[in-house]
């Protein structure tokens, strides 16, 4: 049972490493960076991305809060993940599995930073539209 819960334990902390690299590449933000603001080494970032260091509760919200991720939406993005006692992240039917060679791809980041750019809410809305449209063809 302690093999099982640790197990559930790194997968969690796996997963929200992985949340934190996708918006911290999202925003442009180096580790380097990231670590600069926080008060930890690029290292240290780097192994809180990969899951490898549990990090404390005051140190995850200055990160949240660096990166201007809300709190109560990131953890409950978590909820949506089944954390069972197999070998694979079981997802919701919400959430597609995170694979970094095609989620996050350069093109992507150009696009979401552009994206970002964009003041208009209309031009944003209309353009999203566009993009959902091209995407189902």
């Amino acid at each position: 049972m302690i093999k099982e819960e640790q197990y559930e334990s790194e997968r969690i902390y796996v997963e929200i490493g992985n949340k934190i690299r996708e918006k911290r590449a999202i925003l442009g933000m180096s580790q380097d960076d990231l670590a600069k603001r926080i008060g930890v080494t690029f290292q240290q970032v780097q192994k809180y991305e990969k899951g490898q260091n549990r990090m404390s509760v005051s140190r995850l919200l200055s990160i949240l809060r660096t990166l201007d991720l809300d709190q109560s939406t990131f953890f409950n993005d978590l909820k949506k993940i089944n954390f069972s006692s197999n070998d694979n992240l079981s997802l919701s039917e919400e959430q597609t599995p995170y694979t970094p060679n095609t989620d996050f791809t350069k093109e992507a980041l150009i696009m979401a930073k552009c994206f970002a750019s964009i003041t208009n809410s209309k031009t944003r809305k209309k353009l999203l539209s566009l993009v959902r449209t091209v995407a189902s063809i």
